[in-house]
């Protein structure tokens, strides 16, 4: 009898260890690639340029710096100008325009005042080249020294009022 009950003992003890968690010993083969998120693309499709004024007027001797934004995020954009008239820059990566209108500029005739230069800007993307948008605007010079007349007014000998 008791070896009957010795052996009962083992077996439920022997059950009971069998029944503990253990742990899978496969090898699962893990993929060599990792996962790369997506850009998300912005619901807005088309690039503009948000803020672009149409039109600056400048005084001679005056500085512009202004800021041009677009409507995606501006990581991986570059920024370019076509027909700038001479001075007029812009930060390729940033977008900022910069210009100074020195009196040099007009005194030497490279421009003129009271002459609209149209100025095209543009942005493309550096990853995908099909998107890209162009505007212009225009830029005006005026000069507020009082010029004075070399034509002289004069009357002739007979005048006659009616």
């Amino acid at each position: 009898m008791r070896f009957f009950l010795f052996v009962y003992i083992l077996l439920i003890t022997n059950v009971s260890f069998s029944q503990e968690d253990q742990k899978d010993t496969i090898i699962v083969a893990l993929d060599t690639l990792p996962l790369i998120p997506l850009e998300p693309k912005s619901t807005d499709t088309i690039l503009r340029i948000t803020n672009l004024n149409p039109f600056f007027t400048l005084q001679v001797d005056s500085t512009l710096v202004y800021d041009l934004e677009i409507n995606k995020p501006p990581h991986h954009f570059f920024w370019f100008l076509k027909n700038a008239p001479i001075g007029v820059k812009i930060d390729k990566n940033t977008g900022v325009l910069y210009f100074k209108a020195d009196k040099s500029y007009f005194k030497s005739g490279k421009l003129k005042y009271d002459i609209p230069y149209k100025v095209e800007v543009g942005i493309q993307n550096l990853r995908d080249a099909t998107e890209r948008t162009e505007s212009t605007f225009t830029l005006l010079f005026y000069n507020t020294e009082v010029i004075v007349s070399k034509v002289k007014p004069t009357i002739g000998n007979t005048v006659q009022l009616e």
